[in-house]
């Protein structure tokens, strides 16, 4: 039997929080699938601070409901941050509305979610900041999925969420690693295959009655037969449209046609990157043998846009597949717990509750660097830094950053930078 969910919606605009809470309850109430006393839904008026403060005090209340919270302008270090205090699930908006049923579903049985349009973001701490792929991460594939659909910068900052000074920052920071002007960036950035052709849609192209797989084009690969046949099947169930299959790497030819998510059952993480070079405008989907850091690393360091665990049901794997192909990055619950373990956000982590990128910030601030030399350093926003500087300050309930630095490096988080 299910546990009992609390849905919180929380947003400092009175009228957008009551808004997404009438949007919570058409959501669930409206499939059958949900009753009152199994979901109640809890209105803060106030941003991440006070949600934070709500989740605490629910949290030292005890029982055994589990808890959903839809916050207005989060970002992902909050996200975590709330995982990791006690959240089954999180997301920045109550749509499209079968993704909020579906963290409601996974929250009640136990599992974690978290915004797959902020998954992005979490993943750029573990993916590799160089390499086959030039260390592009997922925020600056955003915004040059929006450039390369004409948009300017305050229009990319608008809709993706963000200041104009972190998407200027960040087209800086890629036509620096890809040694390329901005005419030429968009044409670079695709032969490279860091920008696949369908990355950053935005969440409203994710469906919001559309059920299964149809209209998805998929190739799978998967070295045994037998295994392979019936996911083929399962998948066609399903409504997807099967393109082609293959045994391994080697046989997967982009001449074969287009398709939208290419879905790996792997035992070998290192082959991974080989077939998102295959075709590298699909959003690859990887299933491995053994589910570990490791795995979940190798996914991720090959731009994987879904990890899902052999013990999922077959509605996540679906999620993760819609997913992939409409420019979002699931984590299934299992691969979300190794990301947040090694990310240092489960309790007993060696970095404490501190991302990299926050970890990063604080020595050089310890340093004496400010936020616009710091920005310099990274290679980031001077506005990101700022964000990063705030969530480290609530974190560690410091005034300053010199603070906050000394009361890191005390705990043994920043090491002995």
């Amino acid at each position: 039997m299910p546990a009992p969910v609390k849905v919180v919606v929380a947003s400092p605009d009175t009228e957008r929080v009551q808004r997404w809470a009438l949007s919570v309850r058409d959501a669930l109430w409206r499939t059958g699938e949900w009753a009152d006393g199994v979901v109640e839904t809890v209105v803060v008026n106030g941003g991440l601070d006070r949600a934070a403060s709500w989740l605490a005090g629910d949290v030292a209340r005890g029982g055994s409901a589990r808890r959903v919270l839809v916050i207005d302008d989060l970002d992902a270090d909050g996200a975590t941050e709330l995982l990791a205090a006690g959240a089954e699930a999180v997301l920045r908006e109550p749509r499209p509305q079968w993704l909020l049923r579906h963290g409601v579903a996974l929250a009640a049985k136990g599992g974690l979610f978290l915004d797959p349009w902020l998954a992005h973001d979490v993943a750029d701490d573990l993916r590799p900041r160089r390499g086959n792929l030039c260390g592009v991460t997922g925020g600056e594939q955003r915004v040059l999925a929006a450039v390369s659909r004409g948009m300017g910068v305050r229009t990319i900052a608008a809709s993706l969420r963000i200041s104009p000074d972190t998407v200027k920052g960040q087209l800086r920071s890629v036509q620096h690693r890809l040694g390329v002007g901005r005419q030429e960036l968009v044409r670079t950035a695709r032969e490279l295959g860091v920008m696949p052709a369908r990355y950053g849609r935005s969440r409203a192209d994710a469906w919001d009655t559309a059920l299964g797989l149809h209209g998805i084009s998929v190739f799978v690969v998967c070295t045994e037969r037998l295994a392979r046949e019936t996911l083929i099947g399962t998948l066609r169930a399903a409504g997807a449209h099967v393109v082609g299959h293959a045994a391994d790497a080697d046989a997967v030819h982009p001449s074969g046609g287009q398709w939208r998510v290419t879905l790996v059952l792997s035992h070998k993480p290192d082959r991974l990157l080989e077939l998102k070079s295959a075709q590298p405008t699909a959003g690859l989907v990887v299933v491995p043998r053994v589910l570990n850091a490791r795995a979940v690393q190798a996914a991720l360091g090959a731009r994987a846009q879904a990890v899902v665990g052999v013990d999922a049901h077959l509605d996540e794997l679906i999620v993760g597949l819609r997913l992939a192909a409409s420019g979002g990055l699931y984590l299934h619950t299992s691969a979300l717990r190794m990301a947040l373990n090694v990310m240092g956000r489960i309790k007993g982590g060696a970095a404490g509750p501190l991302t990299a990128r926050q970890r990063d910030v604080l020595l050089l601030a310890s340093r004496g660097l400010n936020n616009r030399e710091i920005a310099r350093e990274l290679g980031l926003a001077e506005t990101t830094v700022k964000g990063h500087v705030r969530s480290a300050l609530r974190l560690l309930e410091a005034p300053s950053r010199r603070e906050a630095a000394e009361r890191a490096r005390a705990r043994g988080w920043l090491g002995a930078g």
